[in-house]
């Protein structure tokens, strides 16, 4: 089911961003998606990579020319300018890892990982979304880990967008924000 091109988002979180030089500049902490009309799967329009001083800034898709096991090259100059979401962009690691849905077949489960490929047209969208299904909790001892599965994006992207996060998720991210 998983298509070959695509890459999976917990692969390349804390990733090497390095220039054109092969200097670092920083690493990998989320991915920046819009979400487009009903049907087509949300465009992924850039990368968070946090610089060594610990700010936060954004570099587009269409400057990254090659995505590697252990890096990621880059092209271009930067812009130094901090990172600010906007109202109608998502980041993938933060606000869609660990959010828990209803599937079709009525079984609550939860997002673990989220694929994008790459388009004919040098676009970069999201693909697949990995599921594993939310087990009931054990009183005692260690639970076991539900069945995991990999759907298209078609198939959960409209329901996983309007479900909503996992508590945990939302008061670590409060966590970091300044006052």
């Amino acid at each position: 089911m998983s298509d070959s091109s695509s890459i999976f988002i917990s692969r390349i979180q804390n990733l090497q961003v390095l220039d054109s030089f092969g200097d670092p500049v920083g690493k990998v902490r989320d991915v920046v998606v819009q979400p487009r009309f009903a049907g087509v799967s949300p465009r992924v329009k850039g990368l968070v990579v946090e610089l060594f001083a610990r700010r936060r800034i954004f570099i587009p898709m269409a400057r990254i020319y090659a995505v590697a096991a252990d890096q990621i090259s880059i092209s271009g100059v930067i812009d130094p300018r901090r990172f600010e979401r906007r109202i109608s962009e998502i980041l993938v690691i933060s606000e869609l890892f660990d959010r828990t849905f209803k599937s079709p077949e009525g079984t609550t489960e939860t997002v673990f990982d989220v694929a994008m490929s790459q388009t004919r047209v040098r676009e970069w969208e999201l693909s697949e979304v990995a599921l594993r299904e939310v087990q009931a909790k054990v009183r005692f001892g260690f639970a076991p880990k539900g069945r995991v599965r990999v759907l298209p994006w078609s198939a959960v992207g409209a329901s996983l967008l309007t479900s909503e996060q996992n508590t945990d998720r939302k008061v670590a991210a409060l966590a970091d924000m300044k006052p």
